[in-house]
């Protein structure tokens, strides 16, 4: 195996002379000198007069440097007063990865001595910088070096610091507003929720309270009820939601008049918009009704340059061979037609329905027709699953490596993009995914709709399908219902409503091991260290799925239960502090672990939420991560991102399969227990899947229907949508 660190300039196909300029920011602190007489300091140009005709505050201001012209503040510039110095965003921005080796605490005592002197002193002379802080000539390099390499950056570094925005947010913040967030923060910091992720409304008034930004009763009102509409999207997937379950979430964190809240909501200018669904009020956010309305108008784009929409070309079942004893079935030979002859199109079924042979035909038509072909997929696990279709010269590649990182414009050409998993799309990689598609090519979107929807927000793929306005091919698979597994057929009966008749003799696909609460996690044990190992699946097939992290099933105690058994032996090689409902505490991870991603680092690593993972060993701070038969090299920072993986939610199940799948039906987690979860789990499944728990807890879940997720974007399709 060939140990190399990820470098992103082998996944990301980019034109060097479209690609965007690094944002502008730079920008400068000045502090008044003298009031009377406009007098301030820049720590860039040192003495400098400020505006004569600007009523401005004492204490630190922040500007844009190009605004300083001879040393003076232009008429027109926007200063943003932050009063006391930014002396916590400094201390952060030295004890970050920036200035290696320096830490929190050598970072607060130079702060604390020099204050806002300590951005000169580091600036200049190393020998003044050592003796000034009794530092060691590593420190001080460190220091110095850090410094030449970020200045242009720093300001604006300590700015965002200061105001206490997480890596995320601050890293949005750079990309969408560089510069103007002076002005943003300025003139009406609150317009950032909604457009920073996680960003709340108790994190915007402290924010406001730093820059001493009194808030008036109507921005209160429509900041809050951002925030409300904007949770329902993060935490339940609504990219809309009925006004009368808002309300009272704003009457409570606002503590202002319902017909006030109502009345200013209303406003055009409030950046909402109100609808009708099944009689009910329905409020959306302008900027997810503009998000819907991009995701139309990039589809109606990709209509209007479809180049072969004139030349259609209809295969018949001679002309498309996929492999020995294997006959296209009528509906597989619709579906292949559809995806060639038109701009966009869906192909949907579920487990048995063969739409895996059906895309082998779909590859075989296209590679007749000479066109150049494109695989992704949303995770790595499904990419490298059609890979092992005997597509592996294509490519497959997940959606993010394909876009790129910051999700910039691929400018990799192709006549044909084939999606699989597509029910795992959220709207806002939908929209990335549409924008990127080349003029005059087209995409096919292959799932099953009866799947969990994604775990970001929207239903995009069951969206389209219901707007009937995007062609559509349903694959059922009836013709071949007799030599169906176990599996699928179970799987069908679920997603019907119905209770399958399911046992525990180990010889079925389908197993049920009925068992109180107090003997599931045994059970659990014994089927991955000893039952399914000893029926032919390894322990490297087996995934334990269960609804929750918490319980007796839930992921912290079984992966728990499983590392004690497998891997742990000594000193962890790192360990990662998580919180729990009851408390927090620490996992720790051995050599031989298997691991989760739980974040997307593409641009850092190479990996996406969902990635599995395999621990290797500990070299210095550095700990190297098996994934998809890589070694990538992990940093202390970087490990906080995994979790254990014996055991993942079925959630982050999603776009894989496994030979053996063991699943949780605990009363514990009663709850969250629904059809399209059970089924979602049960369908992971290749040869064999069994379900722990109490069969009662399974028939509830079973018969409880999937819980609605609000959207506008069918409406904004069958308004907006031309015709093919």
């Amino acid at each position: 195996m060939i140990r190399k660190k990820y470098n992103s300039k082998f996944n990301f196909k980019k034109n060097t002379e479209q690609k965007k300029e690094a944002p502008n920011l730079k920008i400068d602190f000045v502090g008044v000198v003298d009031k009377e007489k406009n007098l301030g300091q820049s720590l860039t140009y040192g003495k400098i007069q400020f505006p004569k005709n600007k009523n401005f505050k004492k204490g630190w201001h922040i500007v844009d440097p190009a605004q300083i012209i001879n040393k003076a503040i232009k008429d027109d510039a926007t200063l943003l007063h932050i009063g006391k110095a930014p002396l916590r965003g400094i201390k952060k921005f030295l004890s970050d990865w920036y200035f290696k080796g320096i830490g929190e605490v050598l970072a607060d005592k130079i702060v604390e001595e020099a204050k806002m002197t300590t951005l000169t002193l580091i600036r200049g002379n190393t020998s003044n910088l050592k003796e000034r802080f009794q530092l060691n000539d590593e420190q001080t390099k460190t220091l110095h070096n850090g410094w030449q390499k970020n200045k242009d950056t720093a300001y604006y570094e300590i700015l965002i610091n200061e105001l206490g925005f997480t890596n995320t947010q601050k890293q949005r913040l750079k990309d969408n507003y560089g510069i103007l967030l002076i002005k943003v923060l300025a003139t009406n910091p609150i317009s950032l929720l909604g457009a920073i992720p996680l960003l709340s409304f108790s994190d915007i008034e402290r924010i406001c309270e730093r820059l001493n930004f009194e808030i008036s009763d109507e921005q209160k009102a429509i900041a809050v009820t951002k925030h409300v509409v904007n949770k329902k999207e993060i935490s339940d997937g609504h990219t809309c939601y009925p006004l009368e379950g808002i309300v009272p979430e704003v009457l409570k964190l606002s503590e202002l008049e319902k017909d006030f809240i109502i009345k200013t909501i209303k406003q055009p200018s409030s950046g909402f918009k109100f609808l009708e669904k099944n009689s009910k009020e329905i409020i959306q956010s302008d900027d997810s009704n503009l998000r819907d309305k991009k995701i139309v108008q990039e589809i109606n784009r990709i209509i209007k340059t479809f180049s072969r929409g004139k030349n259609k070309k209809t295969f018949i079942k001679s002309e498309l061979k996929v492999q020995k004893n294997v006959d296209l079935s009528d509906e597989q030979i619709d579906a292949v037609n559809a995806a060639i002859n038109n701009p966009v199109s869906i192909i949907t079924g579920g487990p048995g329905a063969g739409k895996t042979t059906m895309v082998k035909a779909l590859v075989s038509a296209i590679t007749k027709l000479k066109l150049k072909l494109k695989l992704t997929a949303p995770t790595g696990k499904a990419a490298t699953r059609i890979a092992a279709e005997g597509l592996m010269q294509y490519k497959p590649s997940t959606i993010h490596s394909y876009l790129g990182p910051f999700e910039e414009k691929s400018e990799e050409k192709f006549d044909i993009m084939i999606v699989d998993e597509s029910s795992m799309i959220d709207i806002e990689l939908m929209k990335s995914l549409l924008v990127s598609i080349p003029d005059k090519a087209s995409i096919v979107f292959i799932g099953d709709a009866d799947q969990l929807p994604p775990v970001g927000p929207g239903q995009v793929f069951k969206d389209f399908i219901k707007s009937q306005k995007i062609t559509v091919a349903k694959l059922t698979g009836n013709y071949r219902q007799d030599s169906m597994s176990g599996i699928a057929k179970s799987a069908r009966e679920i997603v019907k409503g119905k209770i399958p008749t399911l046992t525990d003799e180990l010889n079925e696909d389908v197993i049920f091991k009925n068992l109180p609460i107090g003997k599931q996690a045994d059970e659990i044990i014994t089927l991955y260290f000893e039952t399914l190992p000893s029926l032919g699946i390894k322990q490297e097939d087996i995934q334990i799925l269960t609804p929750q992290r918490e319980g007796e099933v839930g992921i912290y105690n079984l992966n728990r239960l499983i590392q004690q058994k497998l891997t742990a032996r000594g000193n962890p090689l790192f360990t990662n502090k998580l919180k729990s409902k009851n408390n927090d505490f620490e996992m720790s991870f051995f050599s031989g672990d298997k691991v989760i991603m739980r974040k997307n680092k593409v641009k850092e690593l190479g990996l996406v939420n969902g990635d599995i993972g395999r621990v290797l060993r500990k070299s210095g701070s550095t700990v190297f991560i098996e994934f998809n038969e890589k070694e990538i090299e992990f940093s202390v920072k970087d490990t906080f991102d995994l979790q254990l993986a014996y055991a993942i939610t079925i959630h982050l199940s999603q776009g894989s399969d496994y030979k053996g799948v063991i699943i949780t039906c605990s009363s514990e987690h009663r709850y969250m227990l629904r059809r399209n979860l059970i089924y979602t789990a049960l369908t992971r499944a290749k040869d064999k899947a069994v379900f722990v728990g109490e069969k009662s807890s399974f028939s509830e879940g079973v018969e409880k229907i999937p819980v609605l997720r609000y959207t506008n974007l069918i409406d904004i399709i069958k308004e907006d949508l031309k015709d093919d």
